[in-house]
């Protein structure tokens, strides 16, 4: 299982209205972004975290200007999504 899958299930765990979206390519034989986008509506904050293969380590940004973060380990990154979207830690 990649990593993205494990982050998408803790995510999910923590908070079931999650949306999870990865932009697809725009045209045949394009290749996919590797970008996934999290809301959690009605909230506006987006995070996006981006890898090439949906394994860490993962680079962490949102849509309120938070500096880039990178998120190692699949905790960690669970962690500072968290964060950004103020829900309780995996570690709490």
């Amino acid at each position: 299982m990649r990593d993205i899958s494990k982050i998408i299930r803790r995510m999910h765990a923590k908070s079931p209205s999650l949306k999870v979206e990865l932009p697809r390519a725009s045209h045949p034989g394009a290749e996919d972004q590797a970008v996934w986008t999290f809301t959690r509506p009605p909230d506006p904050l987006v995070i996006h975290i981006e890898s090439p293969d949906g394994m860490c380590p993962f680079l962490i940004g949102s849509s309120q200007g938070h500096p880039r973060l990178v998120g190692t380990s699949v905790p960690e990154v669970v962690d500072l999504m968290c964060q950004l979207l103020k829900l309780p830690s995996s570690s709490a």
